[in-house]
């Protein structure tokens, strides 16, 4: 299960999660009309440069054919087109939002929750909500969706998968307009602000929506995770470790910067921070450090659960595989982009960008290859060719007069190269391009200017 995420509201584009961990097995989708190759570890990462990947489903990458009007499957593995098929009794095209395995068929989201059946091959709607203010922000437990609601409707609301009905329905206060939700199995738990409250957190009986403990926070955390009745925050560059029903601590560890946004997972009764450049592991029962990995960061880290493998983006626009165990790192890809989010499965991982979406097949089979890249800047963008910086992966390269370089690294999938400036202007931006190794140990970059106009 990944993270829920909501926007914090903070100053700048913070985000703040509600991680979980799930206490039974995720429903296997029903079956498909064109059925898929056994699980296995791809040749090489693939890449798609549209970013409409809605959410990926074991080894299918979902998305929405607005061309077709109907649900696009691809392989998670290597990118290879599956099937697209029309949803019976569904009279939109595009919006979709959620789109996840459950009994019975498949939870999705447009406007509002909805169920679609599987049978024979063919997709047909089978209930939706009525319209209103609901959130995509759910969990599933006991054959029942559980969803968010907000602003006038405020709420988290309980909705029978086989029919949609109402079970129960526990009020906010009226005028949220952002509610985190998701469950460990046990029980639910919804985060939202309020004045009386930086950040309140409630756990809720599954069953009846009756609240179990609520625990308040004075100061808006850094990141927000739940699991078991443990609450985990980010708070002033520390990490707070909370008792839920008593609001004892448990434990407190230092995280570095007081203004510290670390990314924030909990899996396994383990607690996963990346930070800083480094990744670390720490018990859920008592905040014990278990170990520490080196990571070259991007700025805005994202984590994930692949297996026994703790999944990380870094600033060289690859993905980290750390094991959960002892942090030792197994392996390292190129995919080209710096995602908004890693979605992780027992089959393959997949990275979004805000304009398109790589991944690859676990386990990992690439080779790792030492390869030569050279190319050159040459004058435009928005910087001067003599300030020109040149980053081939995690690699600075040295140019010489012409604006040639030359750079020999050691890698797999695809290596990202990035030229800016030593003094940008506010309207630049770094040019990039990429090279997808195959096993030639020689390539040839496209060339670069140094940077690029931010309007271009």
């Amino acid at each position: 299960m990944r993270d829920t995420l909501v926007q914090s509201g903070m100053g700048r584009a913070t985000w703040v999660a509600i991680a979980m961990i799930s206490c039974g097995p995720t429903p296997p989708p029903p079956p498909l009309s064109a059925p898929l190759a056994a699980p296995r570890g791809s040749a090489e990462p693939w890449q798609r440069a549209s970013g409409d990947v809605i959410d990926v489903v074991d080894r299918r990458v979902i998305s929405w054919d607005r061309h077709a009007n109907g649900l696009a499957e691809t392989s998670a593995i290597d990118g290879a087109p599956i099937q697209t098929r029309a949803i019976a009794g569904l009279a939109k095209n595009g919006g979709l939002r959620l789109w996840r395995a459950v009994p019975g068929g498949y939870l999705a989201f447009w406007d509002s929750p909805a169920v679609i059946a599987e049978r024979n091959g063919a997709l047909a709607l089978v209930w939706s909500a009525p319209a209103g203010d609901w959130s995509t922000e759910h969990a599933v437990i006991d054959g029942a969706a559980i969803f968010a609601r907000t602003r006038a409707s405020a709420g988290i609301v309980r909705l029978a998968l086989v029919d949609g009905h109402e079970v129960w329905r526990a009020a906010l206060p009226a005028g949220t307009d952002e509610v985190a939700l998701d469950s460990d199995g046990q029980l639910i738990y919804a985060a939202w602000s309020e004045p009386a409250a930086a950040r309140r957190v409630r756990a809720l009986d599954p069953a009846t929506g009756r609240t179990v403990w609520t625990y308040d926070f004075a100061a808006r955390p850094a990141a927000l995770a739940v699991s078991h009745g443990i609450v985990v925050a980010a708070l002033g560059g520390e990490l707070h470790v909370v008792d839920g029903a008593t609001g004892q601590l448990r434990a407190e560890v230092a995280l570095g910067h007081p203004e510290a946004y670390p990314a924030l997972r909990i899996d396994r009764g383990q607690i996963y921070t990346a930070y800083d450049d480094a990744v670390r592991a720490f018990t859920l029962s008592s905040g014990q450090a278990l170990w520490w990995a080196p990571v070259a960061l991007d700025g805005g880290p994202r984590l994930a659960i692949a297996g026994d493998d703790v999944v990380v983006a870094t600033a060289a626009s690859t993905l980290v595989g750390l094991g959960r165990a002892s942090g030792e790192r197994h392996w390292e890809i190129g995919v080209g982009l710096h995602p908004n989010a890693v979605i992780a499965t027992a089959a393959a991982v997949v990275a979004l960008g805000s304009d398109g979406a790589a991944g690859f097949g676990l386990p990992v089979r690439v080779p790792s290859e030492s390869a030569r890249l050279r190319g050159r800047i040459v004058p435009g963008g928005c910087g001067a060719l003599g300030d020109a910086i040149v980053t081939v992966g995690d690699t600075r390269a040295a140019l010489d007069r012409a604006g040639a370089y030359r750079a020999r690294i050691t890698a797999r999938g695809i290596v990202t190269v990035t030229a800016t400036t030593a003094h940008p202007s506010s309207l630049a931006a770094p040019s990039t391009t990429t090279v997808r190794l195959d096993g030639r140990g020689d390539y040839r970059v496209a060339d670069l200017t140094p940077g690029r106009c931010a309007q271009e």
